[in-house]
Formats: structure tokens, sequence, C-alpha cells
């Protein structure tokens, strides 16, 4: 951009010094096939059963308590998932118009 004054009969050329941008990250891919739950850490829902035979019942809870824990897992890798498919869209977003604005501030030093 040029100024020019009119007190001063001489000409003085201002240049506006581009301002540095933050570079755009995209987001990490999560690793969402990782065992964050152990089966150790897996609460258990112990129900009062009455069943005539302890293992069984055993056998059961443990199932039971897998079957949770797969069920919490695939639950928290949705929930990641759907995280970094929203960043990505928010990143491609931003990144669509960083490039509007270089191409618009292209054309207006062109001009």
């Amino acid at each position: 951009m040029k100024y020019h004054t009119r007190r001063a009969q001489k000409r003085y050329t201002v240049y506006m010094a581009e301002q540095l941008e933050q570079p755009l990250e995209p987001p990490q891919i999560p690793d969402i096939k990782s065992l964050d739950e152990s089966e150790s850490n897996i609460s258990s829902d112990e129900k009062s059963d009455n069943n005539k035979n302890d293992e069984q019942r055993l056998a059961r809870l443990k199932k039971n308590k897998l079957k949770a824990g797969r069920r919490n897992r695939a639950k928290q890798r949705k929930q990641i998932w759907n995280k970094y498919k929203a960043e990505l869209t928010e990143y491609n977003r931003k990144k669509a118009e960083r490039e509007a604005e270089k191409v618009q501030k292209g054309k207006e030093l062109k001009s």
C-alpha cells in the first residue's frame, strides 16, 4: 500500500509488513486399537445370583465383565474417532479460508 502525504512536498511510500500466521497442523489420527481398559480395570457388576454351581456363576460374571469391557472400549473408540473427524473438518475449513485469503491478497497486490 502506498500512502502519500500532502503536507510535505515529498512522496513517502510505506510498505505494510504481512503478519506471520501460525502454521496449521492437521490433527493426529487417534490410536483407537490400543487396549486402554484391561480386565482388572473393569468394575464388576455383580448381581445376587442363587446358582447351584459357583463355577458357572463365576464364568458368567467373567463373561459379562469382558462383554462390558468390550462395549466400553468400542464406545470410547467411537467417541475418539468422532472427535478426530470434527477436528479434521475444522482443520480443512481453516486451511481453505487461509488459501482463499492468500489468493485474495495476491489479486489485490497485482491490481
